[in-house]
């Protein structure tokens, strides 16, 4: 929004503004994160409600992003409508993407290089929908760690799945 209005009256007005839009004009599908909004409406009622939403508060402008290709990016997702109306998802990468991820040459603590490591493959496992994109961004990512310095063997170590502690278990005390 580029506004410097506090986080929390932003996200007030975003409330309203979702309830009054959604009471009047029912969407197929709303989600929205702090004022990114990604929605499903008929394709023949998108520019009414694209109105509706632009006057429901005249001092705050919605913009909109149509598909292209029968996909749309929303944050770090790629949406994809199928030929049957399903939908697909994969990681989005922005076309500014350097490939630069946090160097393991550097001086970063340890902690940090695995948490990086750990971050970019959930975010794999979490968005991609379809097996074939998913094995081909792991490998993706698997070369990118590798052109920034992180060892085979440390990407492997960060990817094993720990046994989780469940609530009641206390920690061993020396």
């Amino acid at each position: 929004m580029g506004s410097h209005i506090p986080g929390l009256v932003v996200e007030l007005v975003l409330q309203e503004l979702e309830k009054l839009a959604l009471t009047q004009q029912p969407s197929i599908f709303w989600r929205r994160y702090v004022d990114d909004t990604f929605f499903i409406v008929k394709r023949n009622m998108l520019q009414h409600f694209h109105e509706h939403l632009n006057s429901i508060f005249p001092e705050i402008k919605c913009t909109r992003e149509d598909e292209k290709e029968q996909q749309i990016p929303f944050l770090d997702v790629l949406v994809k409508q199928k030929p049957k109306g399903e939908i697909k998802m994969k990681v989005y990468w922005k076309a500014t993407n350097t490939t630069k991820i946090l160097s393991f040459y550097k001086n970063n603590p340890v902690v940090n290089e695995r948490s990086c490591v750990r971050t970019f493959f959930k975010r794999v496992h979490v968005h991609c929908s379809i097996p074939e994109e998913k094995a081909s961004e792991a490998r993706y990512l698997h070369n990118q760690f590798m052109r920034n310095g992180y060892l085979k063997a440390f990407i492997s170590r960060c990817l094993c799945v720990r046994p989780q502690r469940t609530q009641n278990e206390t920690p061993l005390r020396i």
